[in-house]
Parts: structure tokens; C-alpha cells; sequence
């Protein structure tokens, strides 16, 4: 099945936002990473345009550790 050009867009954004999670969060100097990647992804643009007058809004796990949102719709 061949994926429309947005969908390819939208995974390509969710792939590259995994990639930086991974590397925000083996460097991650505060113990928010996922903070300081929506601020990166923020700054250079990739948020789809709905999101990026959106405020960071945490989420945390049971144990209260950062756990990164993603909605696909």
C-alpha cells in the first residue's frame, strides 16, 4: 500500500522526534527530557503547525518519570 505524501510526512516527523527523544534522553543533563526536546523541535520548526502555538504540557508514568506525547490521528 503507498502512503499518501502527509502520512509519509507525519511518520517522518514522528521517526526524526523518536530519534531526538533517544538522544535527549542519553544526554539528558535534567531529568525532563522530553521537555527539552519539544523546545528543540519547537525552535527548529518540525512541530506540525497545529502544535506549535501549544504550550509543553507533561506527562509522567506511575514511577513519575517523562514520558513523551504523541497523538496520531
Amino acid at each position: 500500500m503507498q502512503l499518501k505524501e502527509f502520512q509519509q510526512e507525519v511518520l517522518d516527523t514522528f521517526d526524526g522526534y523518536l530519534d531526538a527523544l533517544v538522544e535527549k534522553r542519553l544526554n539528558a543533563l535534567k531529568p525532563d527530557f522530553t521537555e527539552e526536546d519539544w523546545k528543540a523541535l519547537k525552535a527548529s520548526g518540525i512541530l506540525p503547525k497545529s502544535r506549535a502555538d501549544i504550550p509543553f504540557s507533561p506527562r509522567k508514568d506511575g514511577a513519575g518519570r517523562p514520558v513523551p506525547s504523541v497523538i496520531f490521528r
